[in-house]
């Protein structure tokens, strides 16, 4: 951009009807403005433009920023790629033609090669080779328009390569289908921590996982960042380009590049920090970027910009009904978060979780079944219901007790009380158990070795030593033992 003399312009507070019109007609006025055209240079330059003619020898377009104004001409062999409004792309070769279809024979080769393909752009990346990483995502890129994976490194090589505009457009429309991959918001944040939006960056890493980065680059980003980190050049910013910019900007969240118009908004508010327009407007990217903190937080700034004159109370009183609307959002979004939460704090909550053992010892002069039914009150805690019955010397007993149990690893071990009936008998026995359980390989179920200690309550009655072997099954939504 030009230097320019810049003088604060002095913006006039309309009266409260037209205040109103010019707040509804800020935020409908992106629907009534045309797109523009991206003229990618051979020198990495990026014009905003709208394309009036091409030719075989040259480009005709207007500026995006003065649509009325003259036509300009430039060179087509100085010209890289034209990315229209519609989304539609023209690229051009040495010879200034449009490249040729890839055949499928060459199609497949490049898939085929692509995992060392990506490896070999992101050691470009790492080892400096910046221009050639972006060449060989751009090739991977053209075959494999759909890979998330792929169009998140291309649009952070984009911005290391100083190629800010197109990254940010890359990632817009990753965005808008994929706002919670971790990949796409991961390079979204180190994109913007790299031209110097440093919260920005930490709020978009805050609404997804802070740990995750992929291994590639982790150890890496923070000195490619600082290497590469891109300088605002803008020195002077005049009343037309206040207008211009925030039309831009506006226009960029109704076609939902919001990232973009981030970027728009933080110039605006940069040079013009007292008008409360821009945090209109940057509230709307950011409300519907899923940053709903960040919308409230600029709603709040744009009234503190109102002032307190008679005329600035309908603004206020209309920038009240969106925070508020703003803010139940975020109540909506904090409710299934707290019980996300509680779940995580405390994952076997809302589980059923329970246990089915069955097992016992045979011999010619004594036999033994005993069977527990288990509630899971922990990860690797479960209290039980015991129900047996005990053959010795022609003697039978039935045996109903409540026992605890604990696993730490393959061992087992708990204790309760039983009480036993019998012929002319009945006594109350303090159980000792323990032993090893070995599960399956899917979990559900574990064979079981036990030695049980019952010690009489009574001194008139003796304490018995047992043996017994079982399976145990489990069902519900217990968590798995590790």
């Amino acid at each position: 951009m030009k230097d320019w003399q810049v003088t604060p312009p002095n913006f006039i507070v309309p009266k409260t009807g037209l205040s109103l019109l010019c707040l509804f007609a800020f935020i409908i006025s992106p629907l009534l403005l045309s797109g523009q055209d991206y003229i990618y240079k051979t020198d990495h330059t990026i014009i905003e433009a709208t394309v009036a003619k091409v030719s075989e020898s040259e480009i005709e377009y207007r500026k995006y920023s003065n649509p009325k104004g003259p036509v300009y001409t430039i060179p087509r062999n100085s010209i890289r790629m034209i990315i229209y409004q519609n989304g539609e792309k023209e690229t051009f070769n040495e010879d200034n033609k449009p490249q040729a279809v890839a055949t499928s024979a060459s199609v497949n080769s490049v898939i085929t090669r692509e995992p060392m393909s990506i490896n070999k752009a992101r050691m470009m990346l790492l080892s400096g080779d910046i221009r050639g990483a972006v060449s060989t995502y751009a090739q991977l890129a053209a075959i494999d328009s759909n890979n998330i994976t792929l169009a998140s490194e291309f649009a952070y090589a984009l911005g290391i390569n100083g190629i800010i505009d197109a990254a940010f457009m890359k990632l817009d429309k990753l965005w808008q289908n994929n706002a919670q991959n971790q990949e796409v918001r991961y390079f979204t944040a180190q994109l913007f921590n790299l031209i110097g939006h440093e919260q920005l960056s930490e709020a978009i890493r805050g609404n997804t996982d802070n740990s995750f980065a992929p291994a590639w680059i982790s150890a890496n980003a923070a000195s490619l960042n600082s290497t590469y980190k891109t300088k605002n050049t803008t020195t002077s910013f005049t009343k037309n380009d206040y207008i211009n910019k925030l039309k831009t900007a506006n226009k960029l969240v109704a076609r939902n590049m919001n990232l973009q118009s981030m970027l728009q908004f933080e110039e605006i508010i940069s040079f013009f920090p007292e008008e409360y327009l821009p945090y209109l407007g940057y509230s709307i990217a950011l409300e519907k970027a899923g940053m709903l903190k960040q919308s409230s937080q600029a709603i709040e700034k744009a009234l503190l910009k109102t002032g307190n004159t008679p005329e600035a109370n309908e603004k206020k009183k209309f920038l009240s009904q969106r925070l508020d609307m703003v803010n139940s959002k975020i109540n909506v979004q904090k409710e299934p978060h707290q019980s996300n939460q509680n779940k995580k704090n405390n994952p076997e909550s809302d589980n059923f979780q329970m246990l089915a053992y069955a097992g016992g010892m045979f011999t010619s002069g004594y036999a033994s079944f005993n069977t527990r039914m288990g509630y899971f009150i922990g990860k690797s805690s479960n209290v039980a219901v015991d129900l047996g019955f005990q053959n010795s010397n022609s003697l039978t007993r039935v045996n109903i007790g409540a026992s605890a149990y604990y696993r730490w690893k393959v061992l087992v071990y708990g204790s309760g009380v039983n009480a036993s009936f019998g012929k002319d008998i009945k006594a109350l026995y303090f159980k000792i158990s323990a032993g090893p359980s070995f599960m399956n390989r899917k979990r559900t179920a574990s064979y079981d070795i036990f030695w049980d200690i019952n010690v009489a309550a009574s001194k008139d009655n003796p304490s018995t030593f047992g043996f017994s072997i079982g399976r145990s099954f489990y069902f519900g939504k217990r968590k798995q033992y590790k």
